[in-house]
């Protein structure tokens, strides 16, 4: 699968009545037997990346500091020689992996750079920064953005007329 440059990107909870605050987050995975936490993110191109952490790992200060990677491995990133850079979870956006062996909560991230400042080749980032053009703008109020799932059947197809 692959997903369009907008998609998998704002995943909202499916604790539906309840904000999701960081402490809402930790007490979810206590609730709910969580073993795994899935820090994930999507590529310009469009590919989701991730990395799981044991959910005994995940506190409150991993949601201040991030989650770090090396984004030279990220086609279409950073180089080898700034390849440091940090996942920014977003508590809004998590929800109960259901095709999992292990109970798993995925957490979609914004890239952050490690200055702090949001990365300009996050998805997740153009995104907010197109919805602010559009406000600003007046052309509209909101955008809505979702997954565009592609895939072939065949390789190859040929017809005489």
């Amino acid at each position: 699968w692959t997903f369009s440059l907008v998609g998998l990107f704002i995943v909202r909870n499916i604790w539906e009545d309840e904000y999701m605050s960081v402490e809402n987050v930790l007490k979810a995975i206590q609730e709910n037997n969580i073993e795994w936490v899935d820090f994930r993110f999507v590529d310009l191109a469009g590919r989701a990346h991730h990395i799981s952490l044991p959910a005994s790992a995940v506190d409150a200060d991993t949601f201040v500091n991030g989650v770090a990677f090396d984004g030279s491995s990220i086609q279409g990133f950073r180089g080898i020689e700034e390849s440091d850079m940090v996942m920014m979870p977003d508590p809004e956006a998590t929800y109960v992996d259901p095709f999992t062996a292990h109970p798993t909560l995925n957490v979609m991230c914004d890239i952050f750079t490690p200055d702090g400042e949001r990365y300009e080749r996050d998805p997740r980032s153009i995104a907010v920064k197109a919805e602010a053009f559009l406000k600003e703008s007046g052309v509209g109020t909101a955008a809505f953005f979702a997954p565009e799932s592609e895939f072939f059947i065949f390789d190859d197809v040929r017809y005489e007329s």
